[in-house]
């Protein structure tokens, strides 16, 4: 599934929120997965923003944040998605929206904190100012492995017409 479209209509999406942006996405992961995705559930130490289970096993796990600066990155990360996984789950993907500055900086600044986390061992594979992938050992097991998705969204307001 391409989430692309976002960008792709910045009239109506420039006007959501974070949760609504999030909604839009789980229209499409439901049209996926026939319904097996949920926002806002329960898992770990706390609600993830997406969920998809297929047969009862987490097989996706999304924390979505507006940019809002670097130190928000880490805390997605600290205070978020890795305490929401649990020991059987391997994937997971910060999704990232930006409304407003320079998306390439942004981007930059972004994947550099995740590469930075202490849980972070080495980058996978990047695509410049698309999707970074990286693998991450689990909190409480460091021989576990965790792949991470970081996925950015230029999500600017419309230009007006003339």
């Amino acid at each position: 599934m391409t989430l692309s479209w976002l960008e792709r209509n910045p009239t109506t999406v420039a006007k959501l929120g974070e949760e609504d942006i999030r909604n839009q996405i789980l229209i499409g992961l439901n049209a996926t997965f026939e319904g097996q995705a949920a926002g806002e559930v329960f898992n770990g130490n706390g609600k993830t923003d997406i969920l998809v289970r297929e047969g009862g096993r987490n097989i996706f796990i999304a924390e979505c944040k507006i940019w809002s600066g670097p130190k928000a990155v880490t805390e997605a990360l600290d205070e978020q998605l890795l305490r929401y996984l649990v020991w059987r789950d391997t994937k997971a993907a910060f999704l990232l929206f930006i409304k407003e500055g320079n998306p390439s900086e942004i981007i930059r600044k972004a994947a550099d904190r995740i590469r930075e986390h202490p849980q972070c061992k080495r980058l996978l594979s990047s695509e410049e100012n698309e999707r970074h992938d990286f693998e991450f050992k689990a909190t409480n097991d460091s021989s576990r492995e965790i792949r991470l998705a970081f996925i950015p969204f230029v999500l600017p307001a419309p230009t007006p017409r003339h």
